[in-house]
């Protein structure tokens, strides 16, 4: 059984991707010991497998899902236990969300929207991580305080990309719903190309469009904003 006729057989969209152990453990930023932890207590099962070898192989969006799901449930414990350590006046600000999504989970959004969008991960992937990030510290209060309620809405349009932008550069193949964030961010490329000039490679992403370059200032309107079209 090979892994490339395996994948064929899945379609094109790679978050159907069938991976190894191995290649799971890289996706969600384990190890793979931690991979064969999760299928023993039942956090991830294998969808197929290697006849000869009996290796498992997993679907790719449950690696994350599942990754995603021991990040909240070990957030919760470290909330809980540092509860009774914050005192009562506390200096941090009361509309700071302690949650981020997992980086390894992000980056491979950007990976799976460089991938359809045919654009150079080199320089798609950062610049994304850079809008992605910025978009999460534009949050106002009331967002960043249902965040903190419910962990699963944080990757709901997470990167801020107006409707009527996502709708006119939507990638085909990808997911009709602006909460999806692979679909945004290529829809994000799509309109930087479109309106920025960004190349096909993305070589020059970060150069045209300043609020994707992590070494420039972030005090610039959101990108995309509301009255680009």
């Amino acid at each position: 059984m090979k892994e490339t006729s395996i994948n064929s057989k899945m379609g094109s969209d790679p978050r159907r991707r069938l991976l190894t152990t191995a290649e799971a453990a890289s996706a969600a930023g384990v190890s793979p010991a931690c991979i064969r932890q999760w299928v023993h207590r039942g956090y991830l099962r294998p969808v197929a497998w290697y006849r000869r070898s009996g290796a498992h192989l997993f679907r790719e969006d449950h690696v994350l899902l599942a990754e995603r799901e021991r990040y909240d449930q070990k957030h919760k414990k470290n909330s809980s236990r540092q509860t009774s350590l914050v005192a009562p006046d506390s200096e941090k600000s009361a509309h700071t969300s302690s949650y981020r999504v997992p980086e390894p989970v992000l980056r491979n959004y950007a990976k799976q929207a460089c991938a359809l969008t045919k654009m150079d991960p080199r320089y798609g992937v950062p610049a994304l991580l850079t809008l992605a990030q910025r978009a999460l510290d534009s949050k106002s209060a009331e967002e960043m305080e249902l965040m903190d309620q419910n962990h699963r809405l944080a990757e709901l349009n997470m990167m801020n990309v107006p409707s009527g932008i996502f709708h006119a550069f939507h990638e085909p193949g990808t997911s009709s719903d602006l909460g999806d964030t692979v679909a945004s961010m290529c829809a994000i490329i799509n309109y930087a190309r479109y309106s920025c000039e960004v190349n096909m490679s993305g070589s020059n992403f970060a150069n045209r469009v300043a609020q994707a370059d992590p070494l420039r200032s972030a005090n610039f309107p959101p990108f995309p904003c509301e009255d680009a079209l």
